[in-house]
């Protein structure tokens, strides 16, 4: 799995394995929003999306390579 964030203007990829830690109100809310977000997507195999609404842009900056995690 490979997963690319933006945030502030940085984009990051980072890919499996990896770990998360959050609470379970907070996990039941992402999985909420991811199945959201896929459904979305139709037949798109790939999109971006918001995990919360206040993010200005969920591409970020357009035409730019995220920077490996460890970067």
């Amino acid at each position: 799995m490979k997963l690319i964030l933006s945030k502030d203007g940085v984009k990051r990829e980072i890919t499996t394995p990896f770990a998360l830690c959050a609470s379970t109100q907070d996990l039941e809310a992402f999985s909420d929003l991811l199945k959201a977000a896929s459904r979305a997507q139709g037949d798109a195999s790939y999109g971006w999306t918001r995990i919360d609404d206040s993010h200005p842009d969920p591409e970020g900056p357009r035409n730019t390579m995220p920077r490996k995690w460890t970067d």
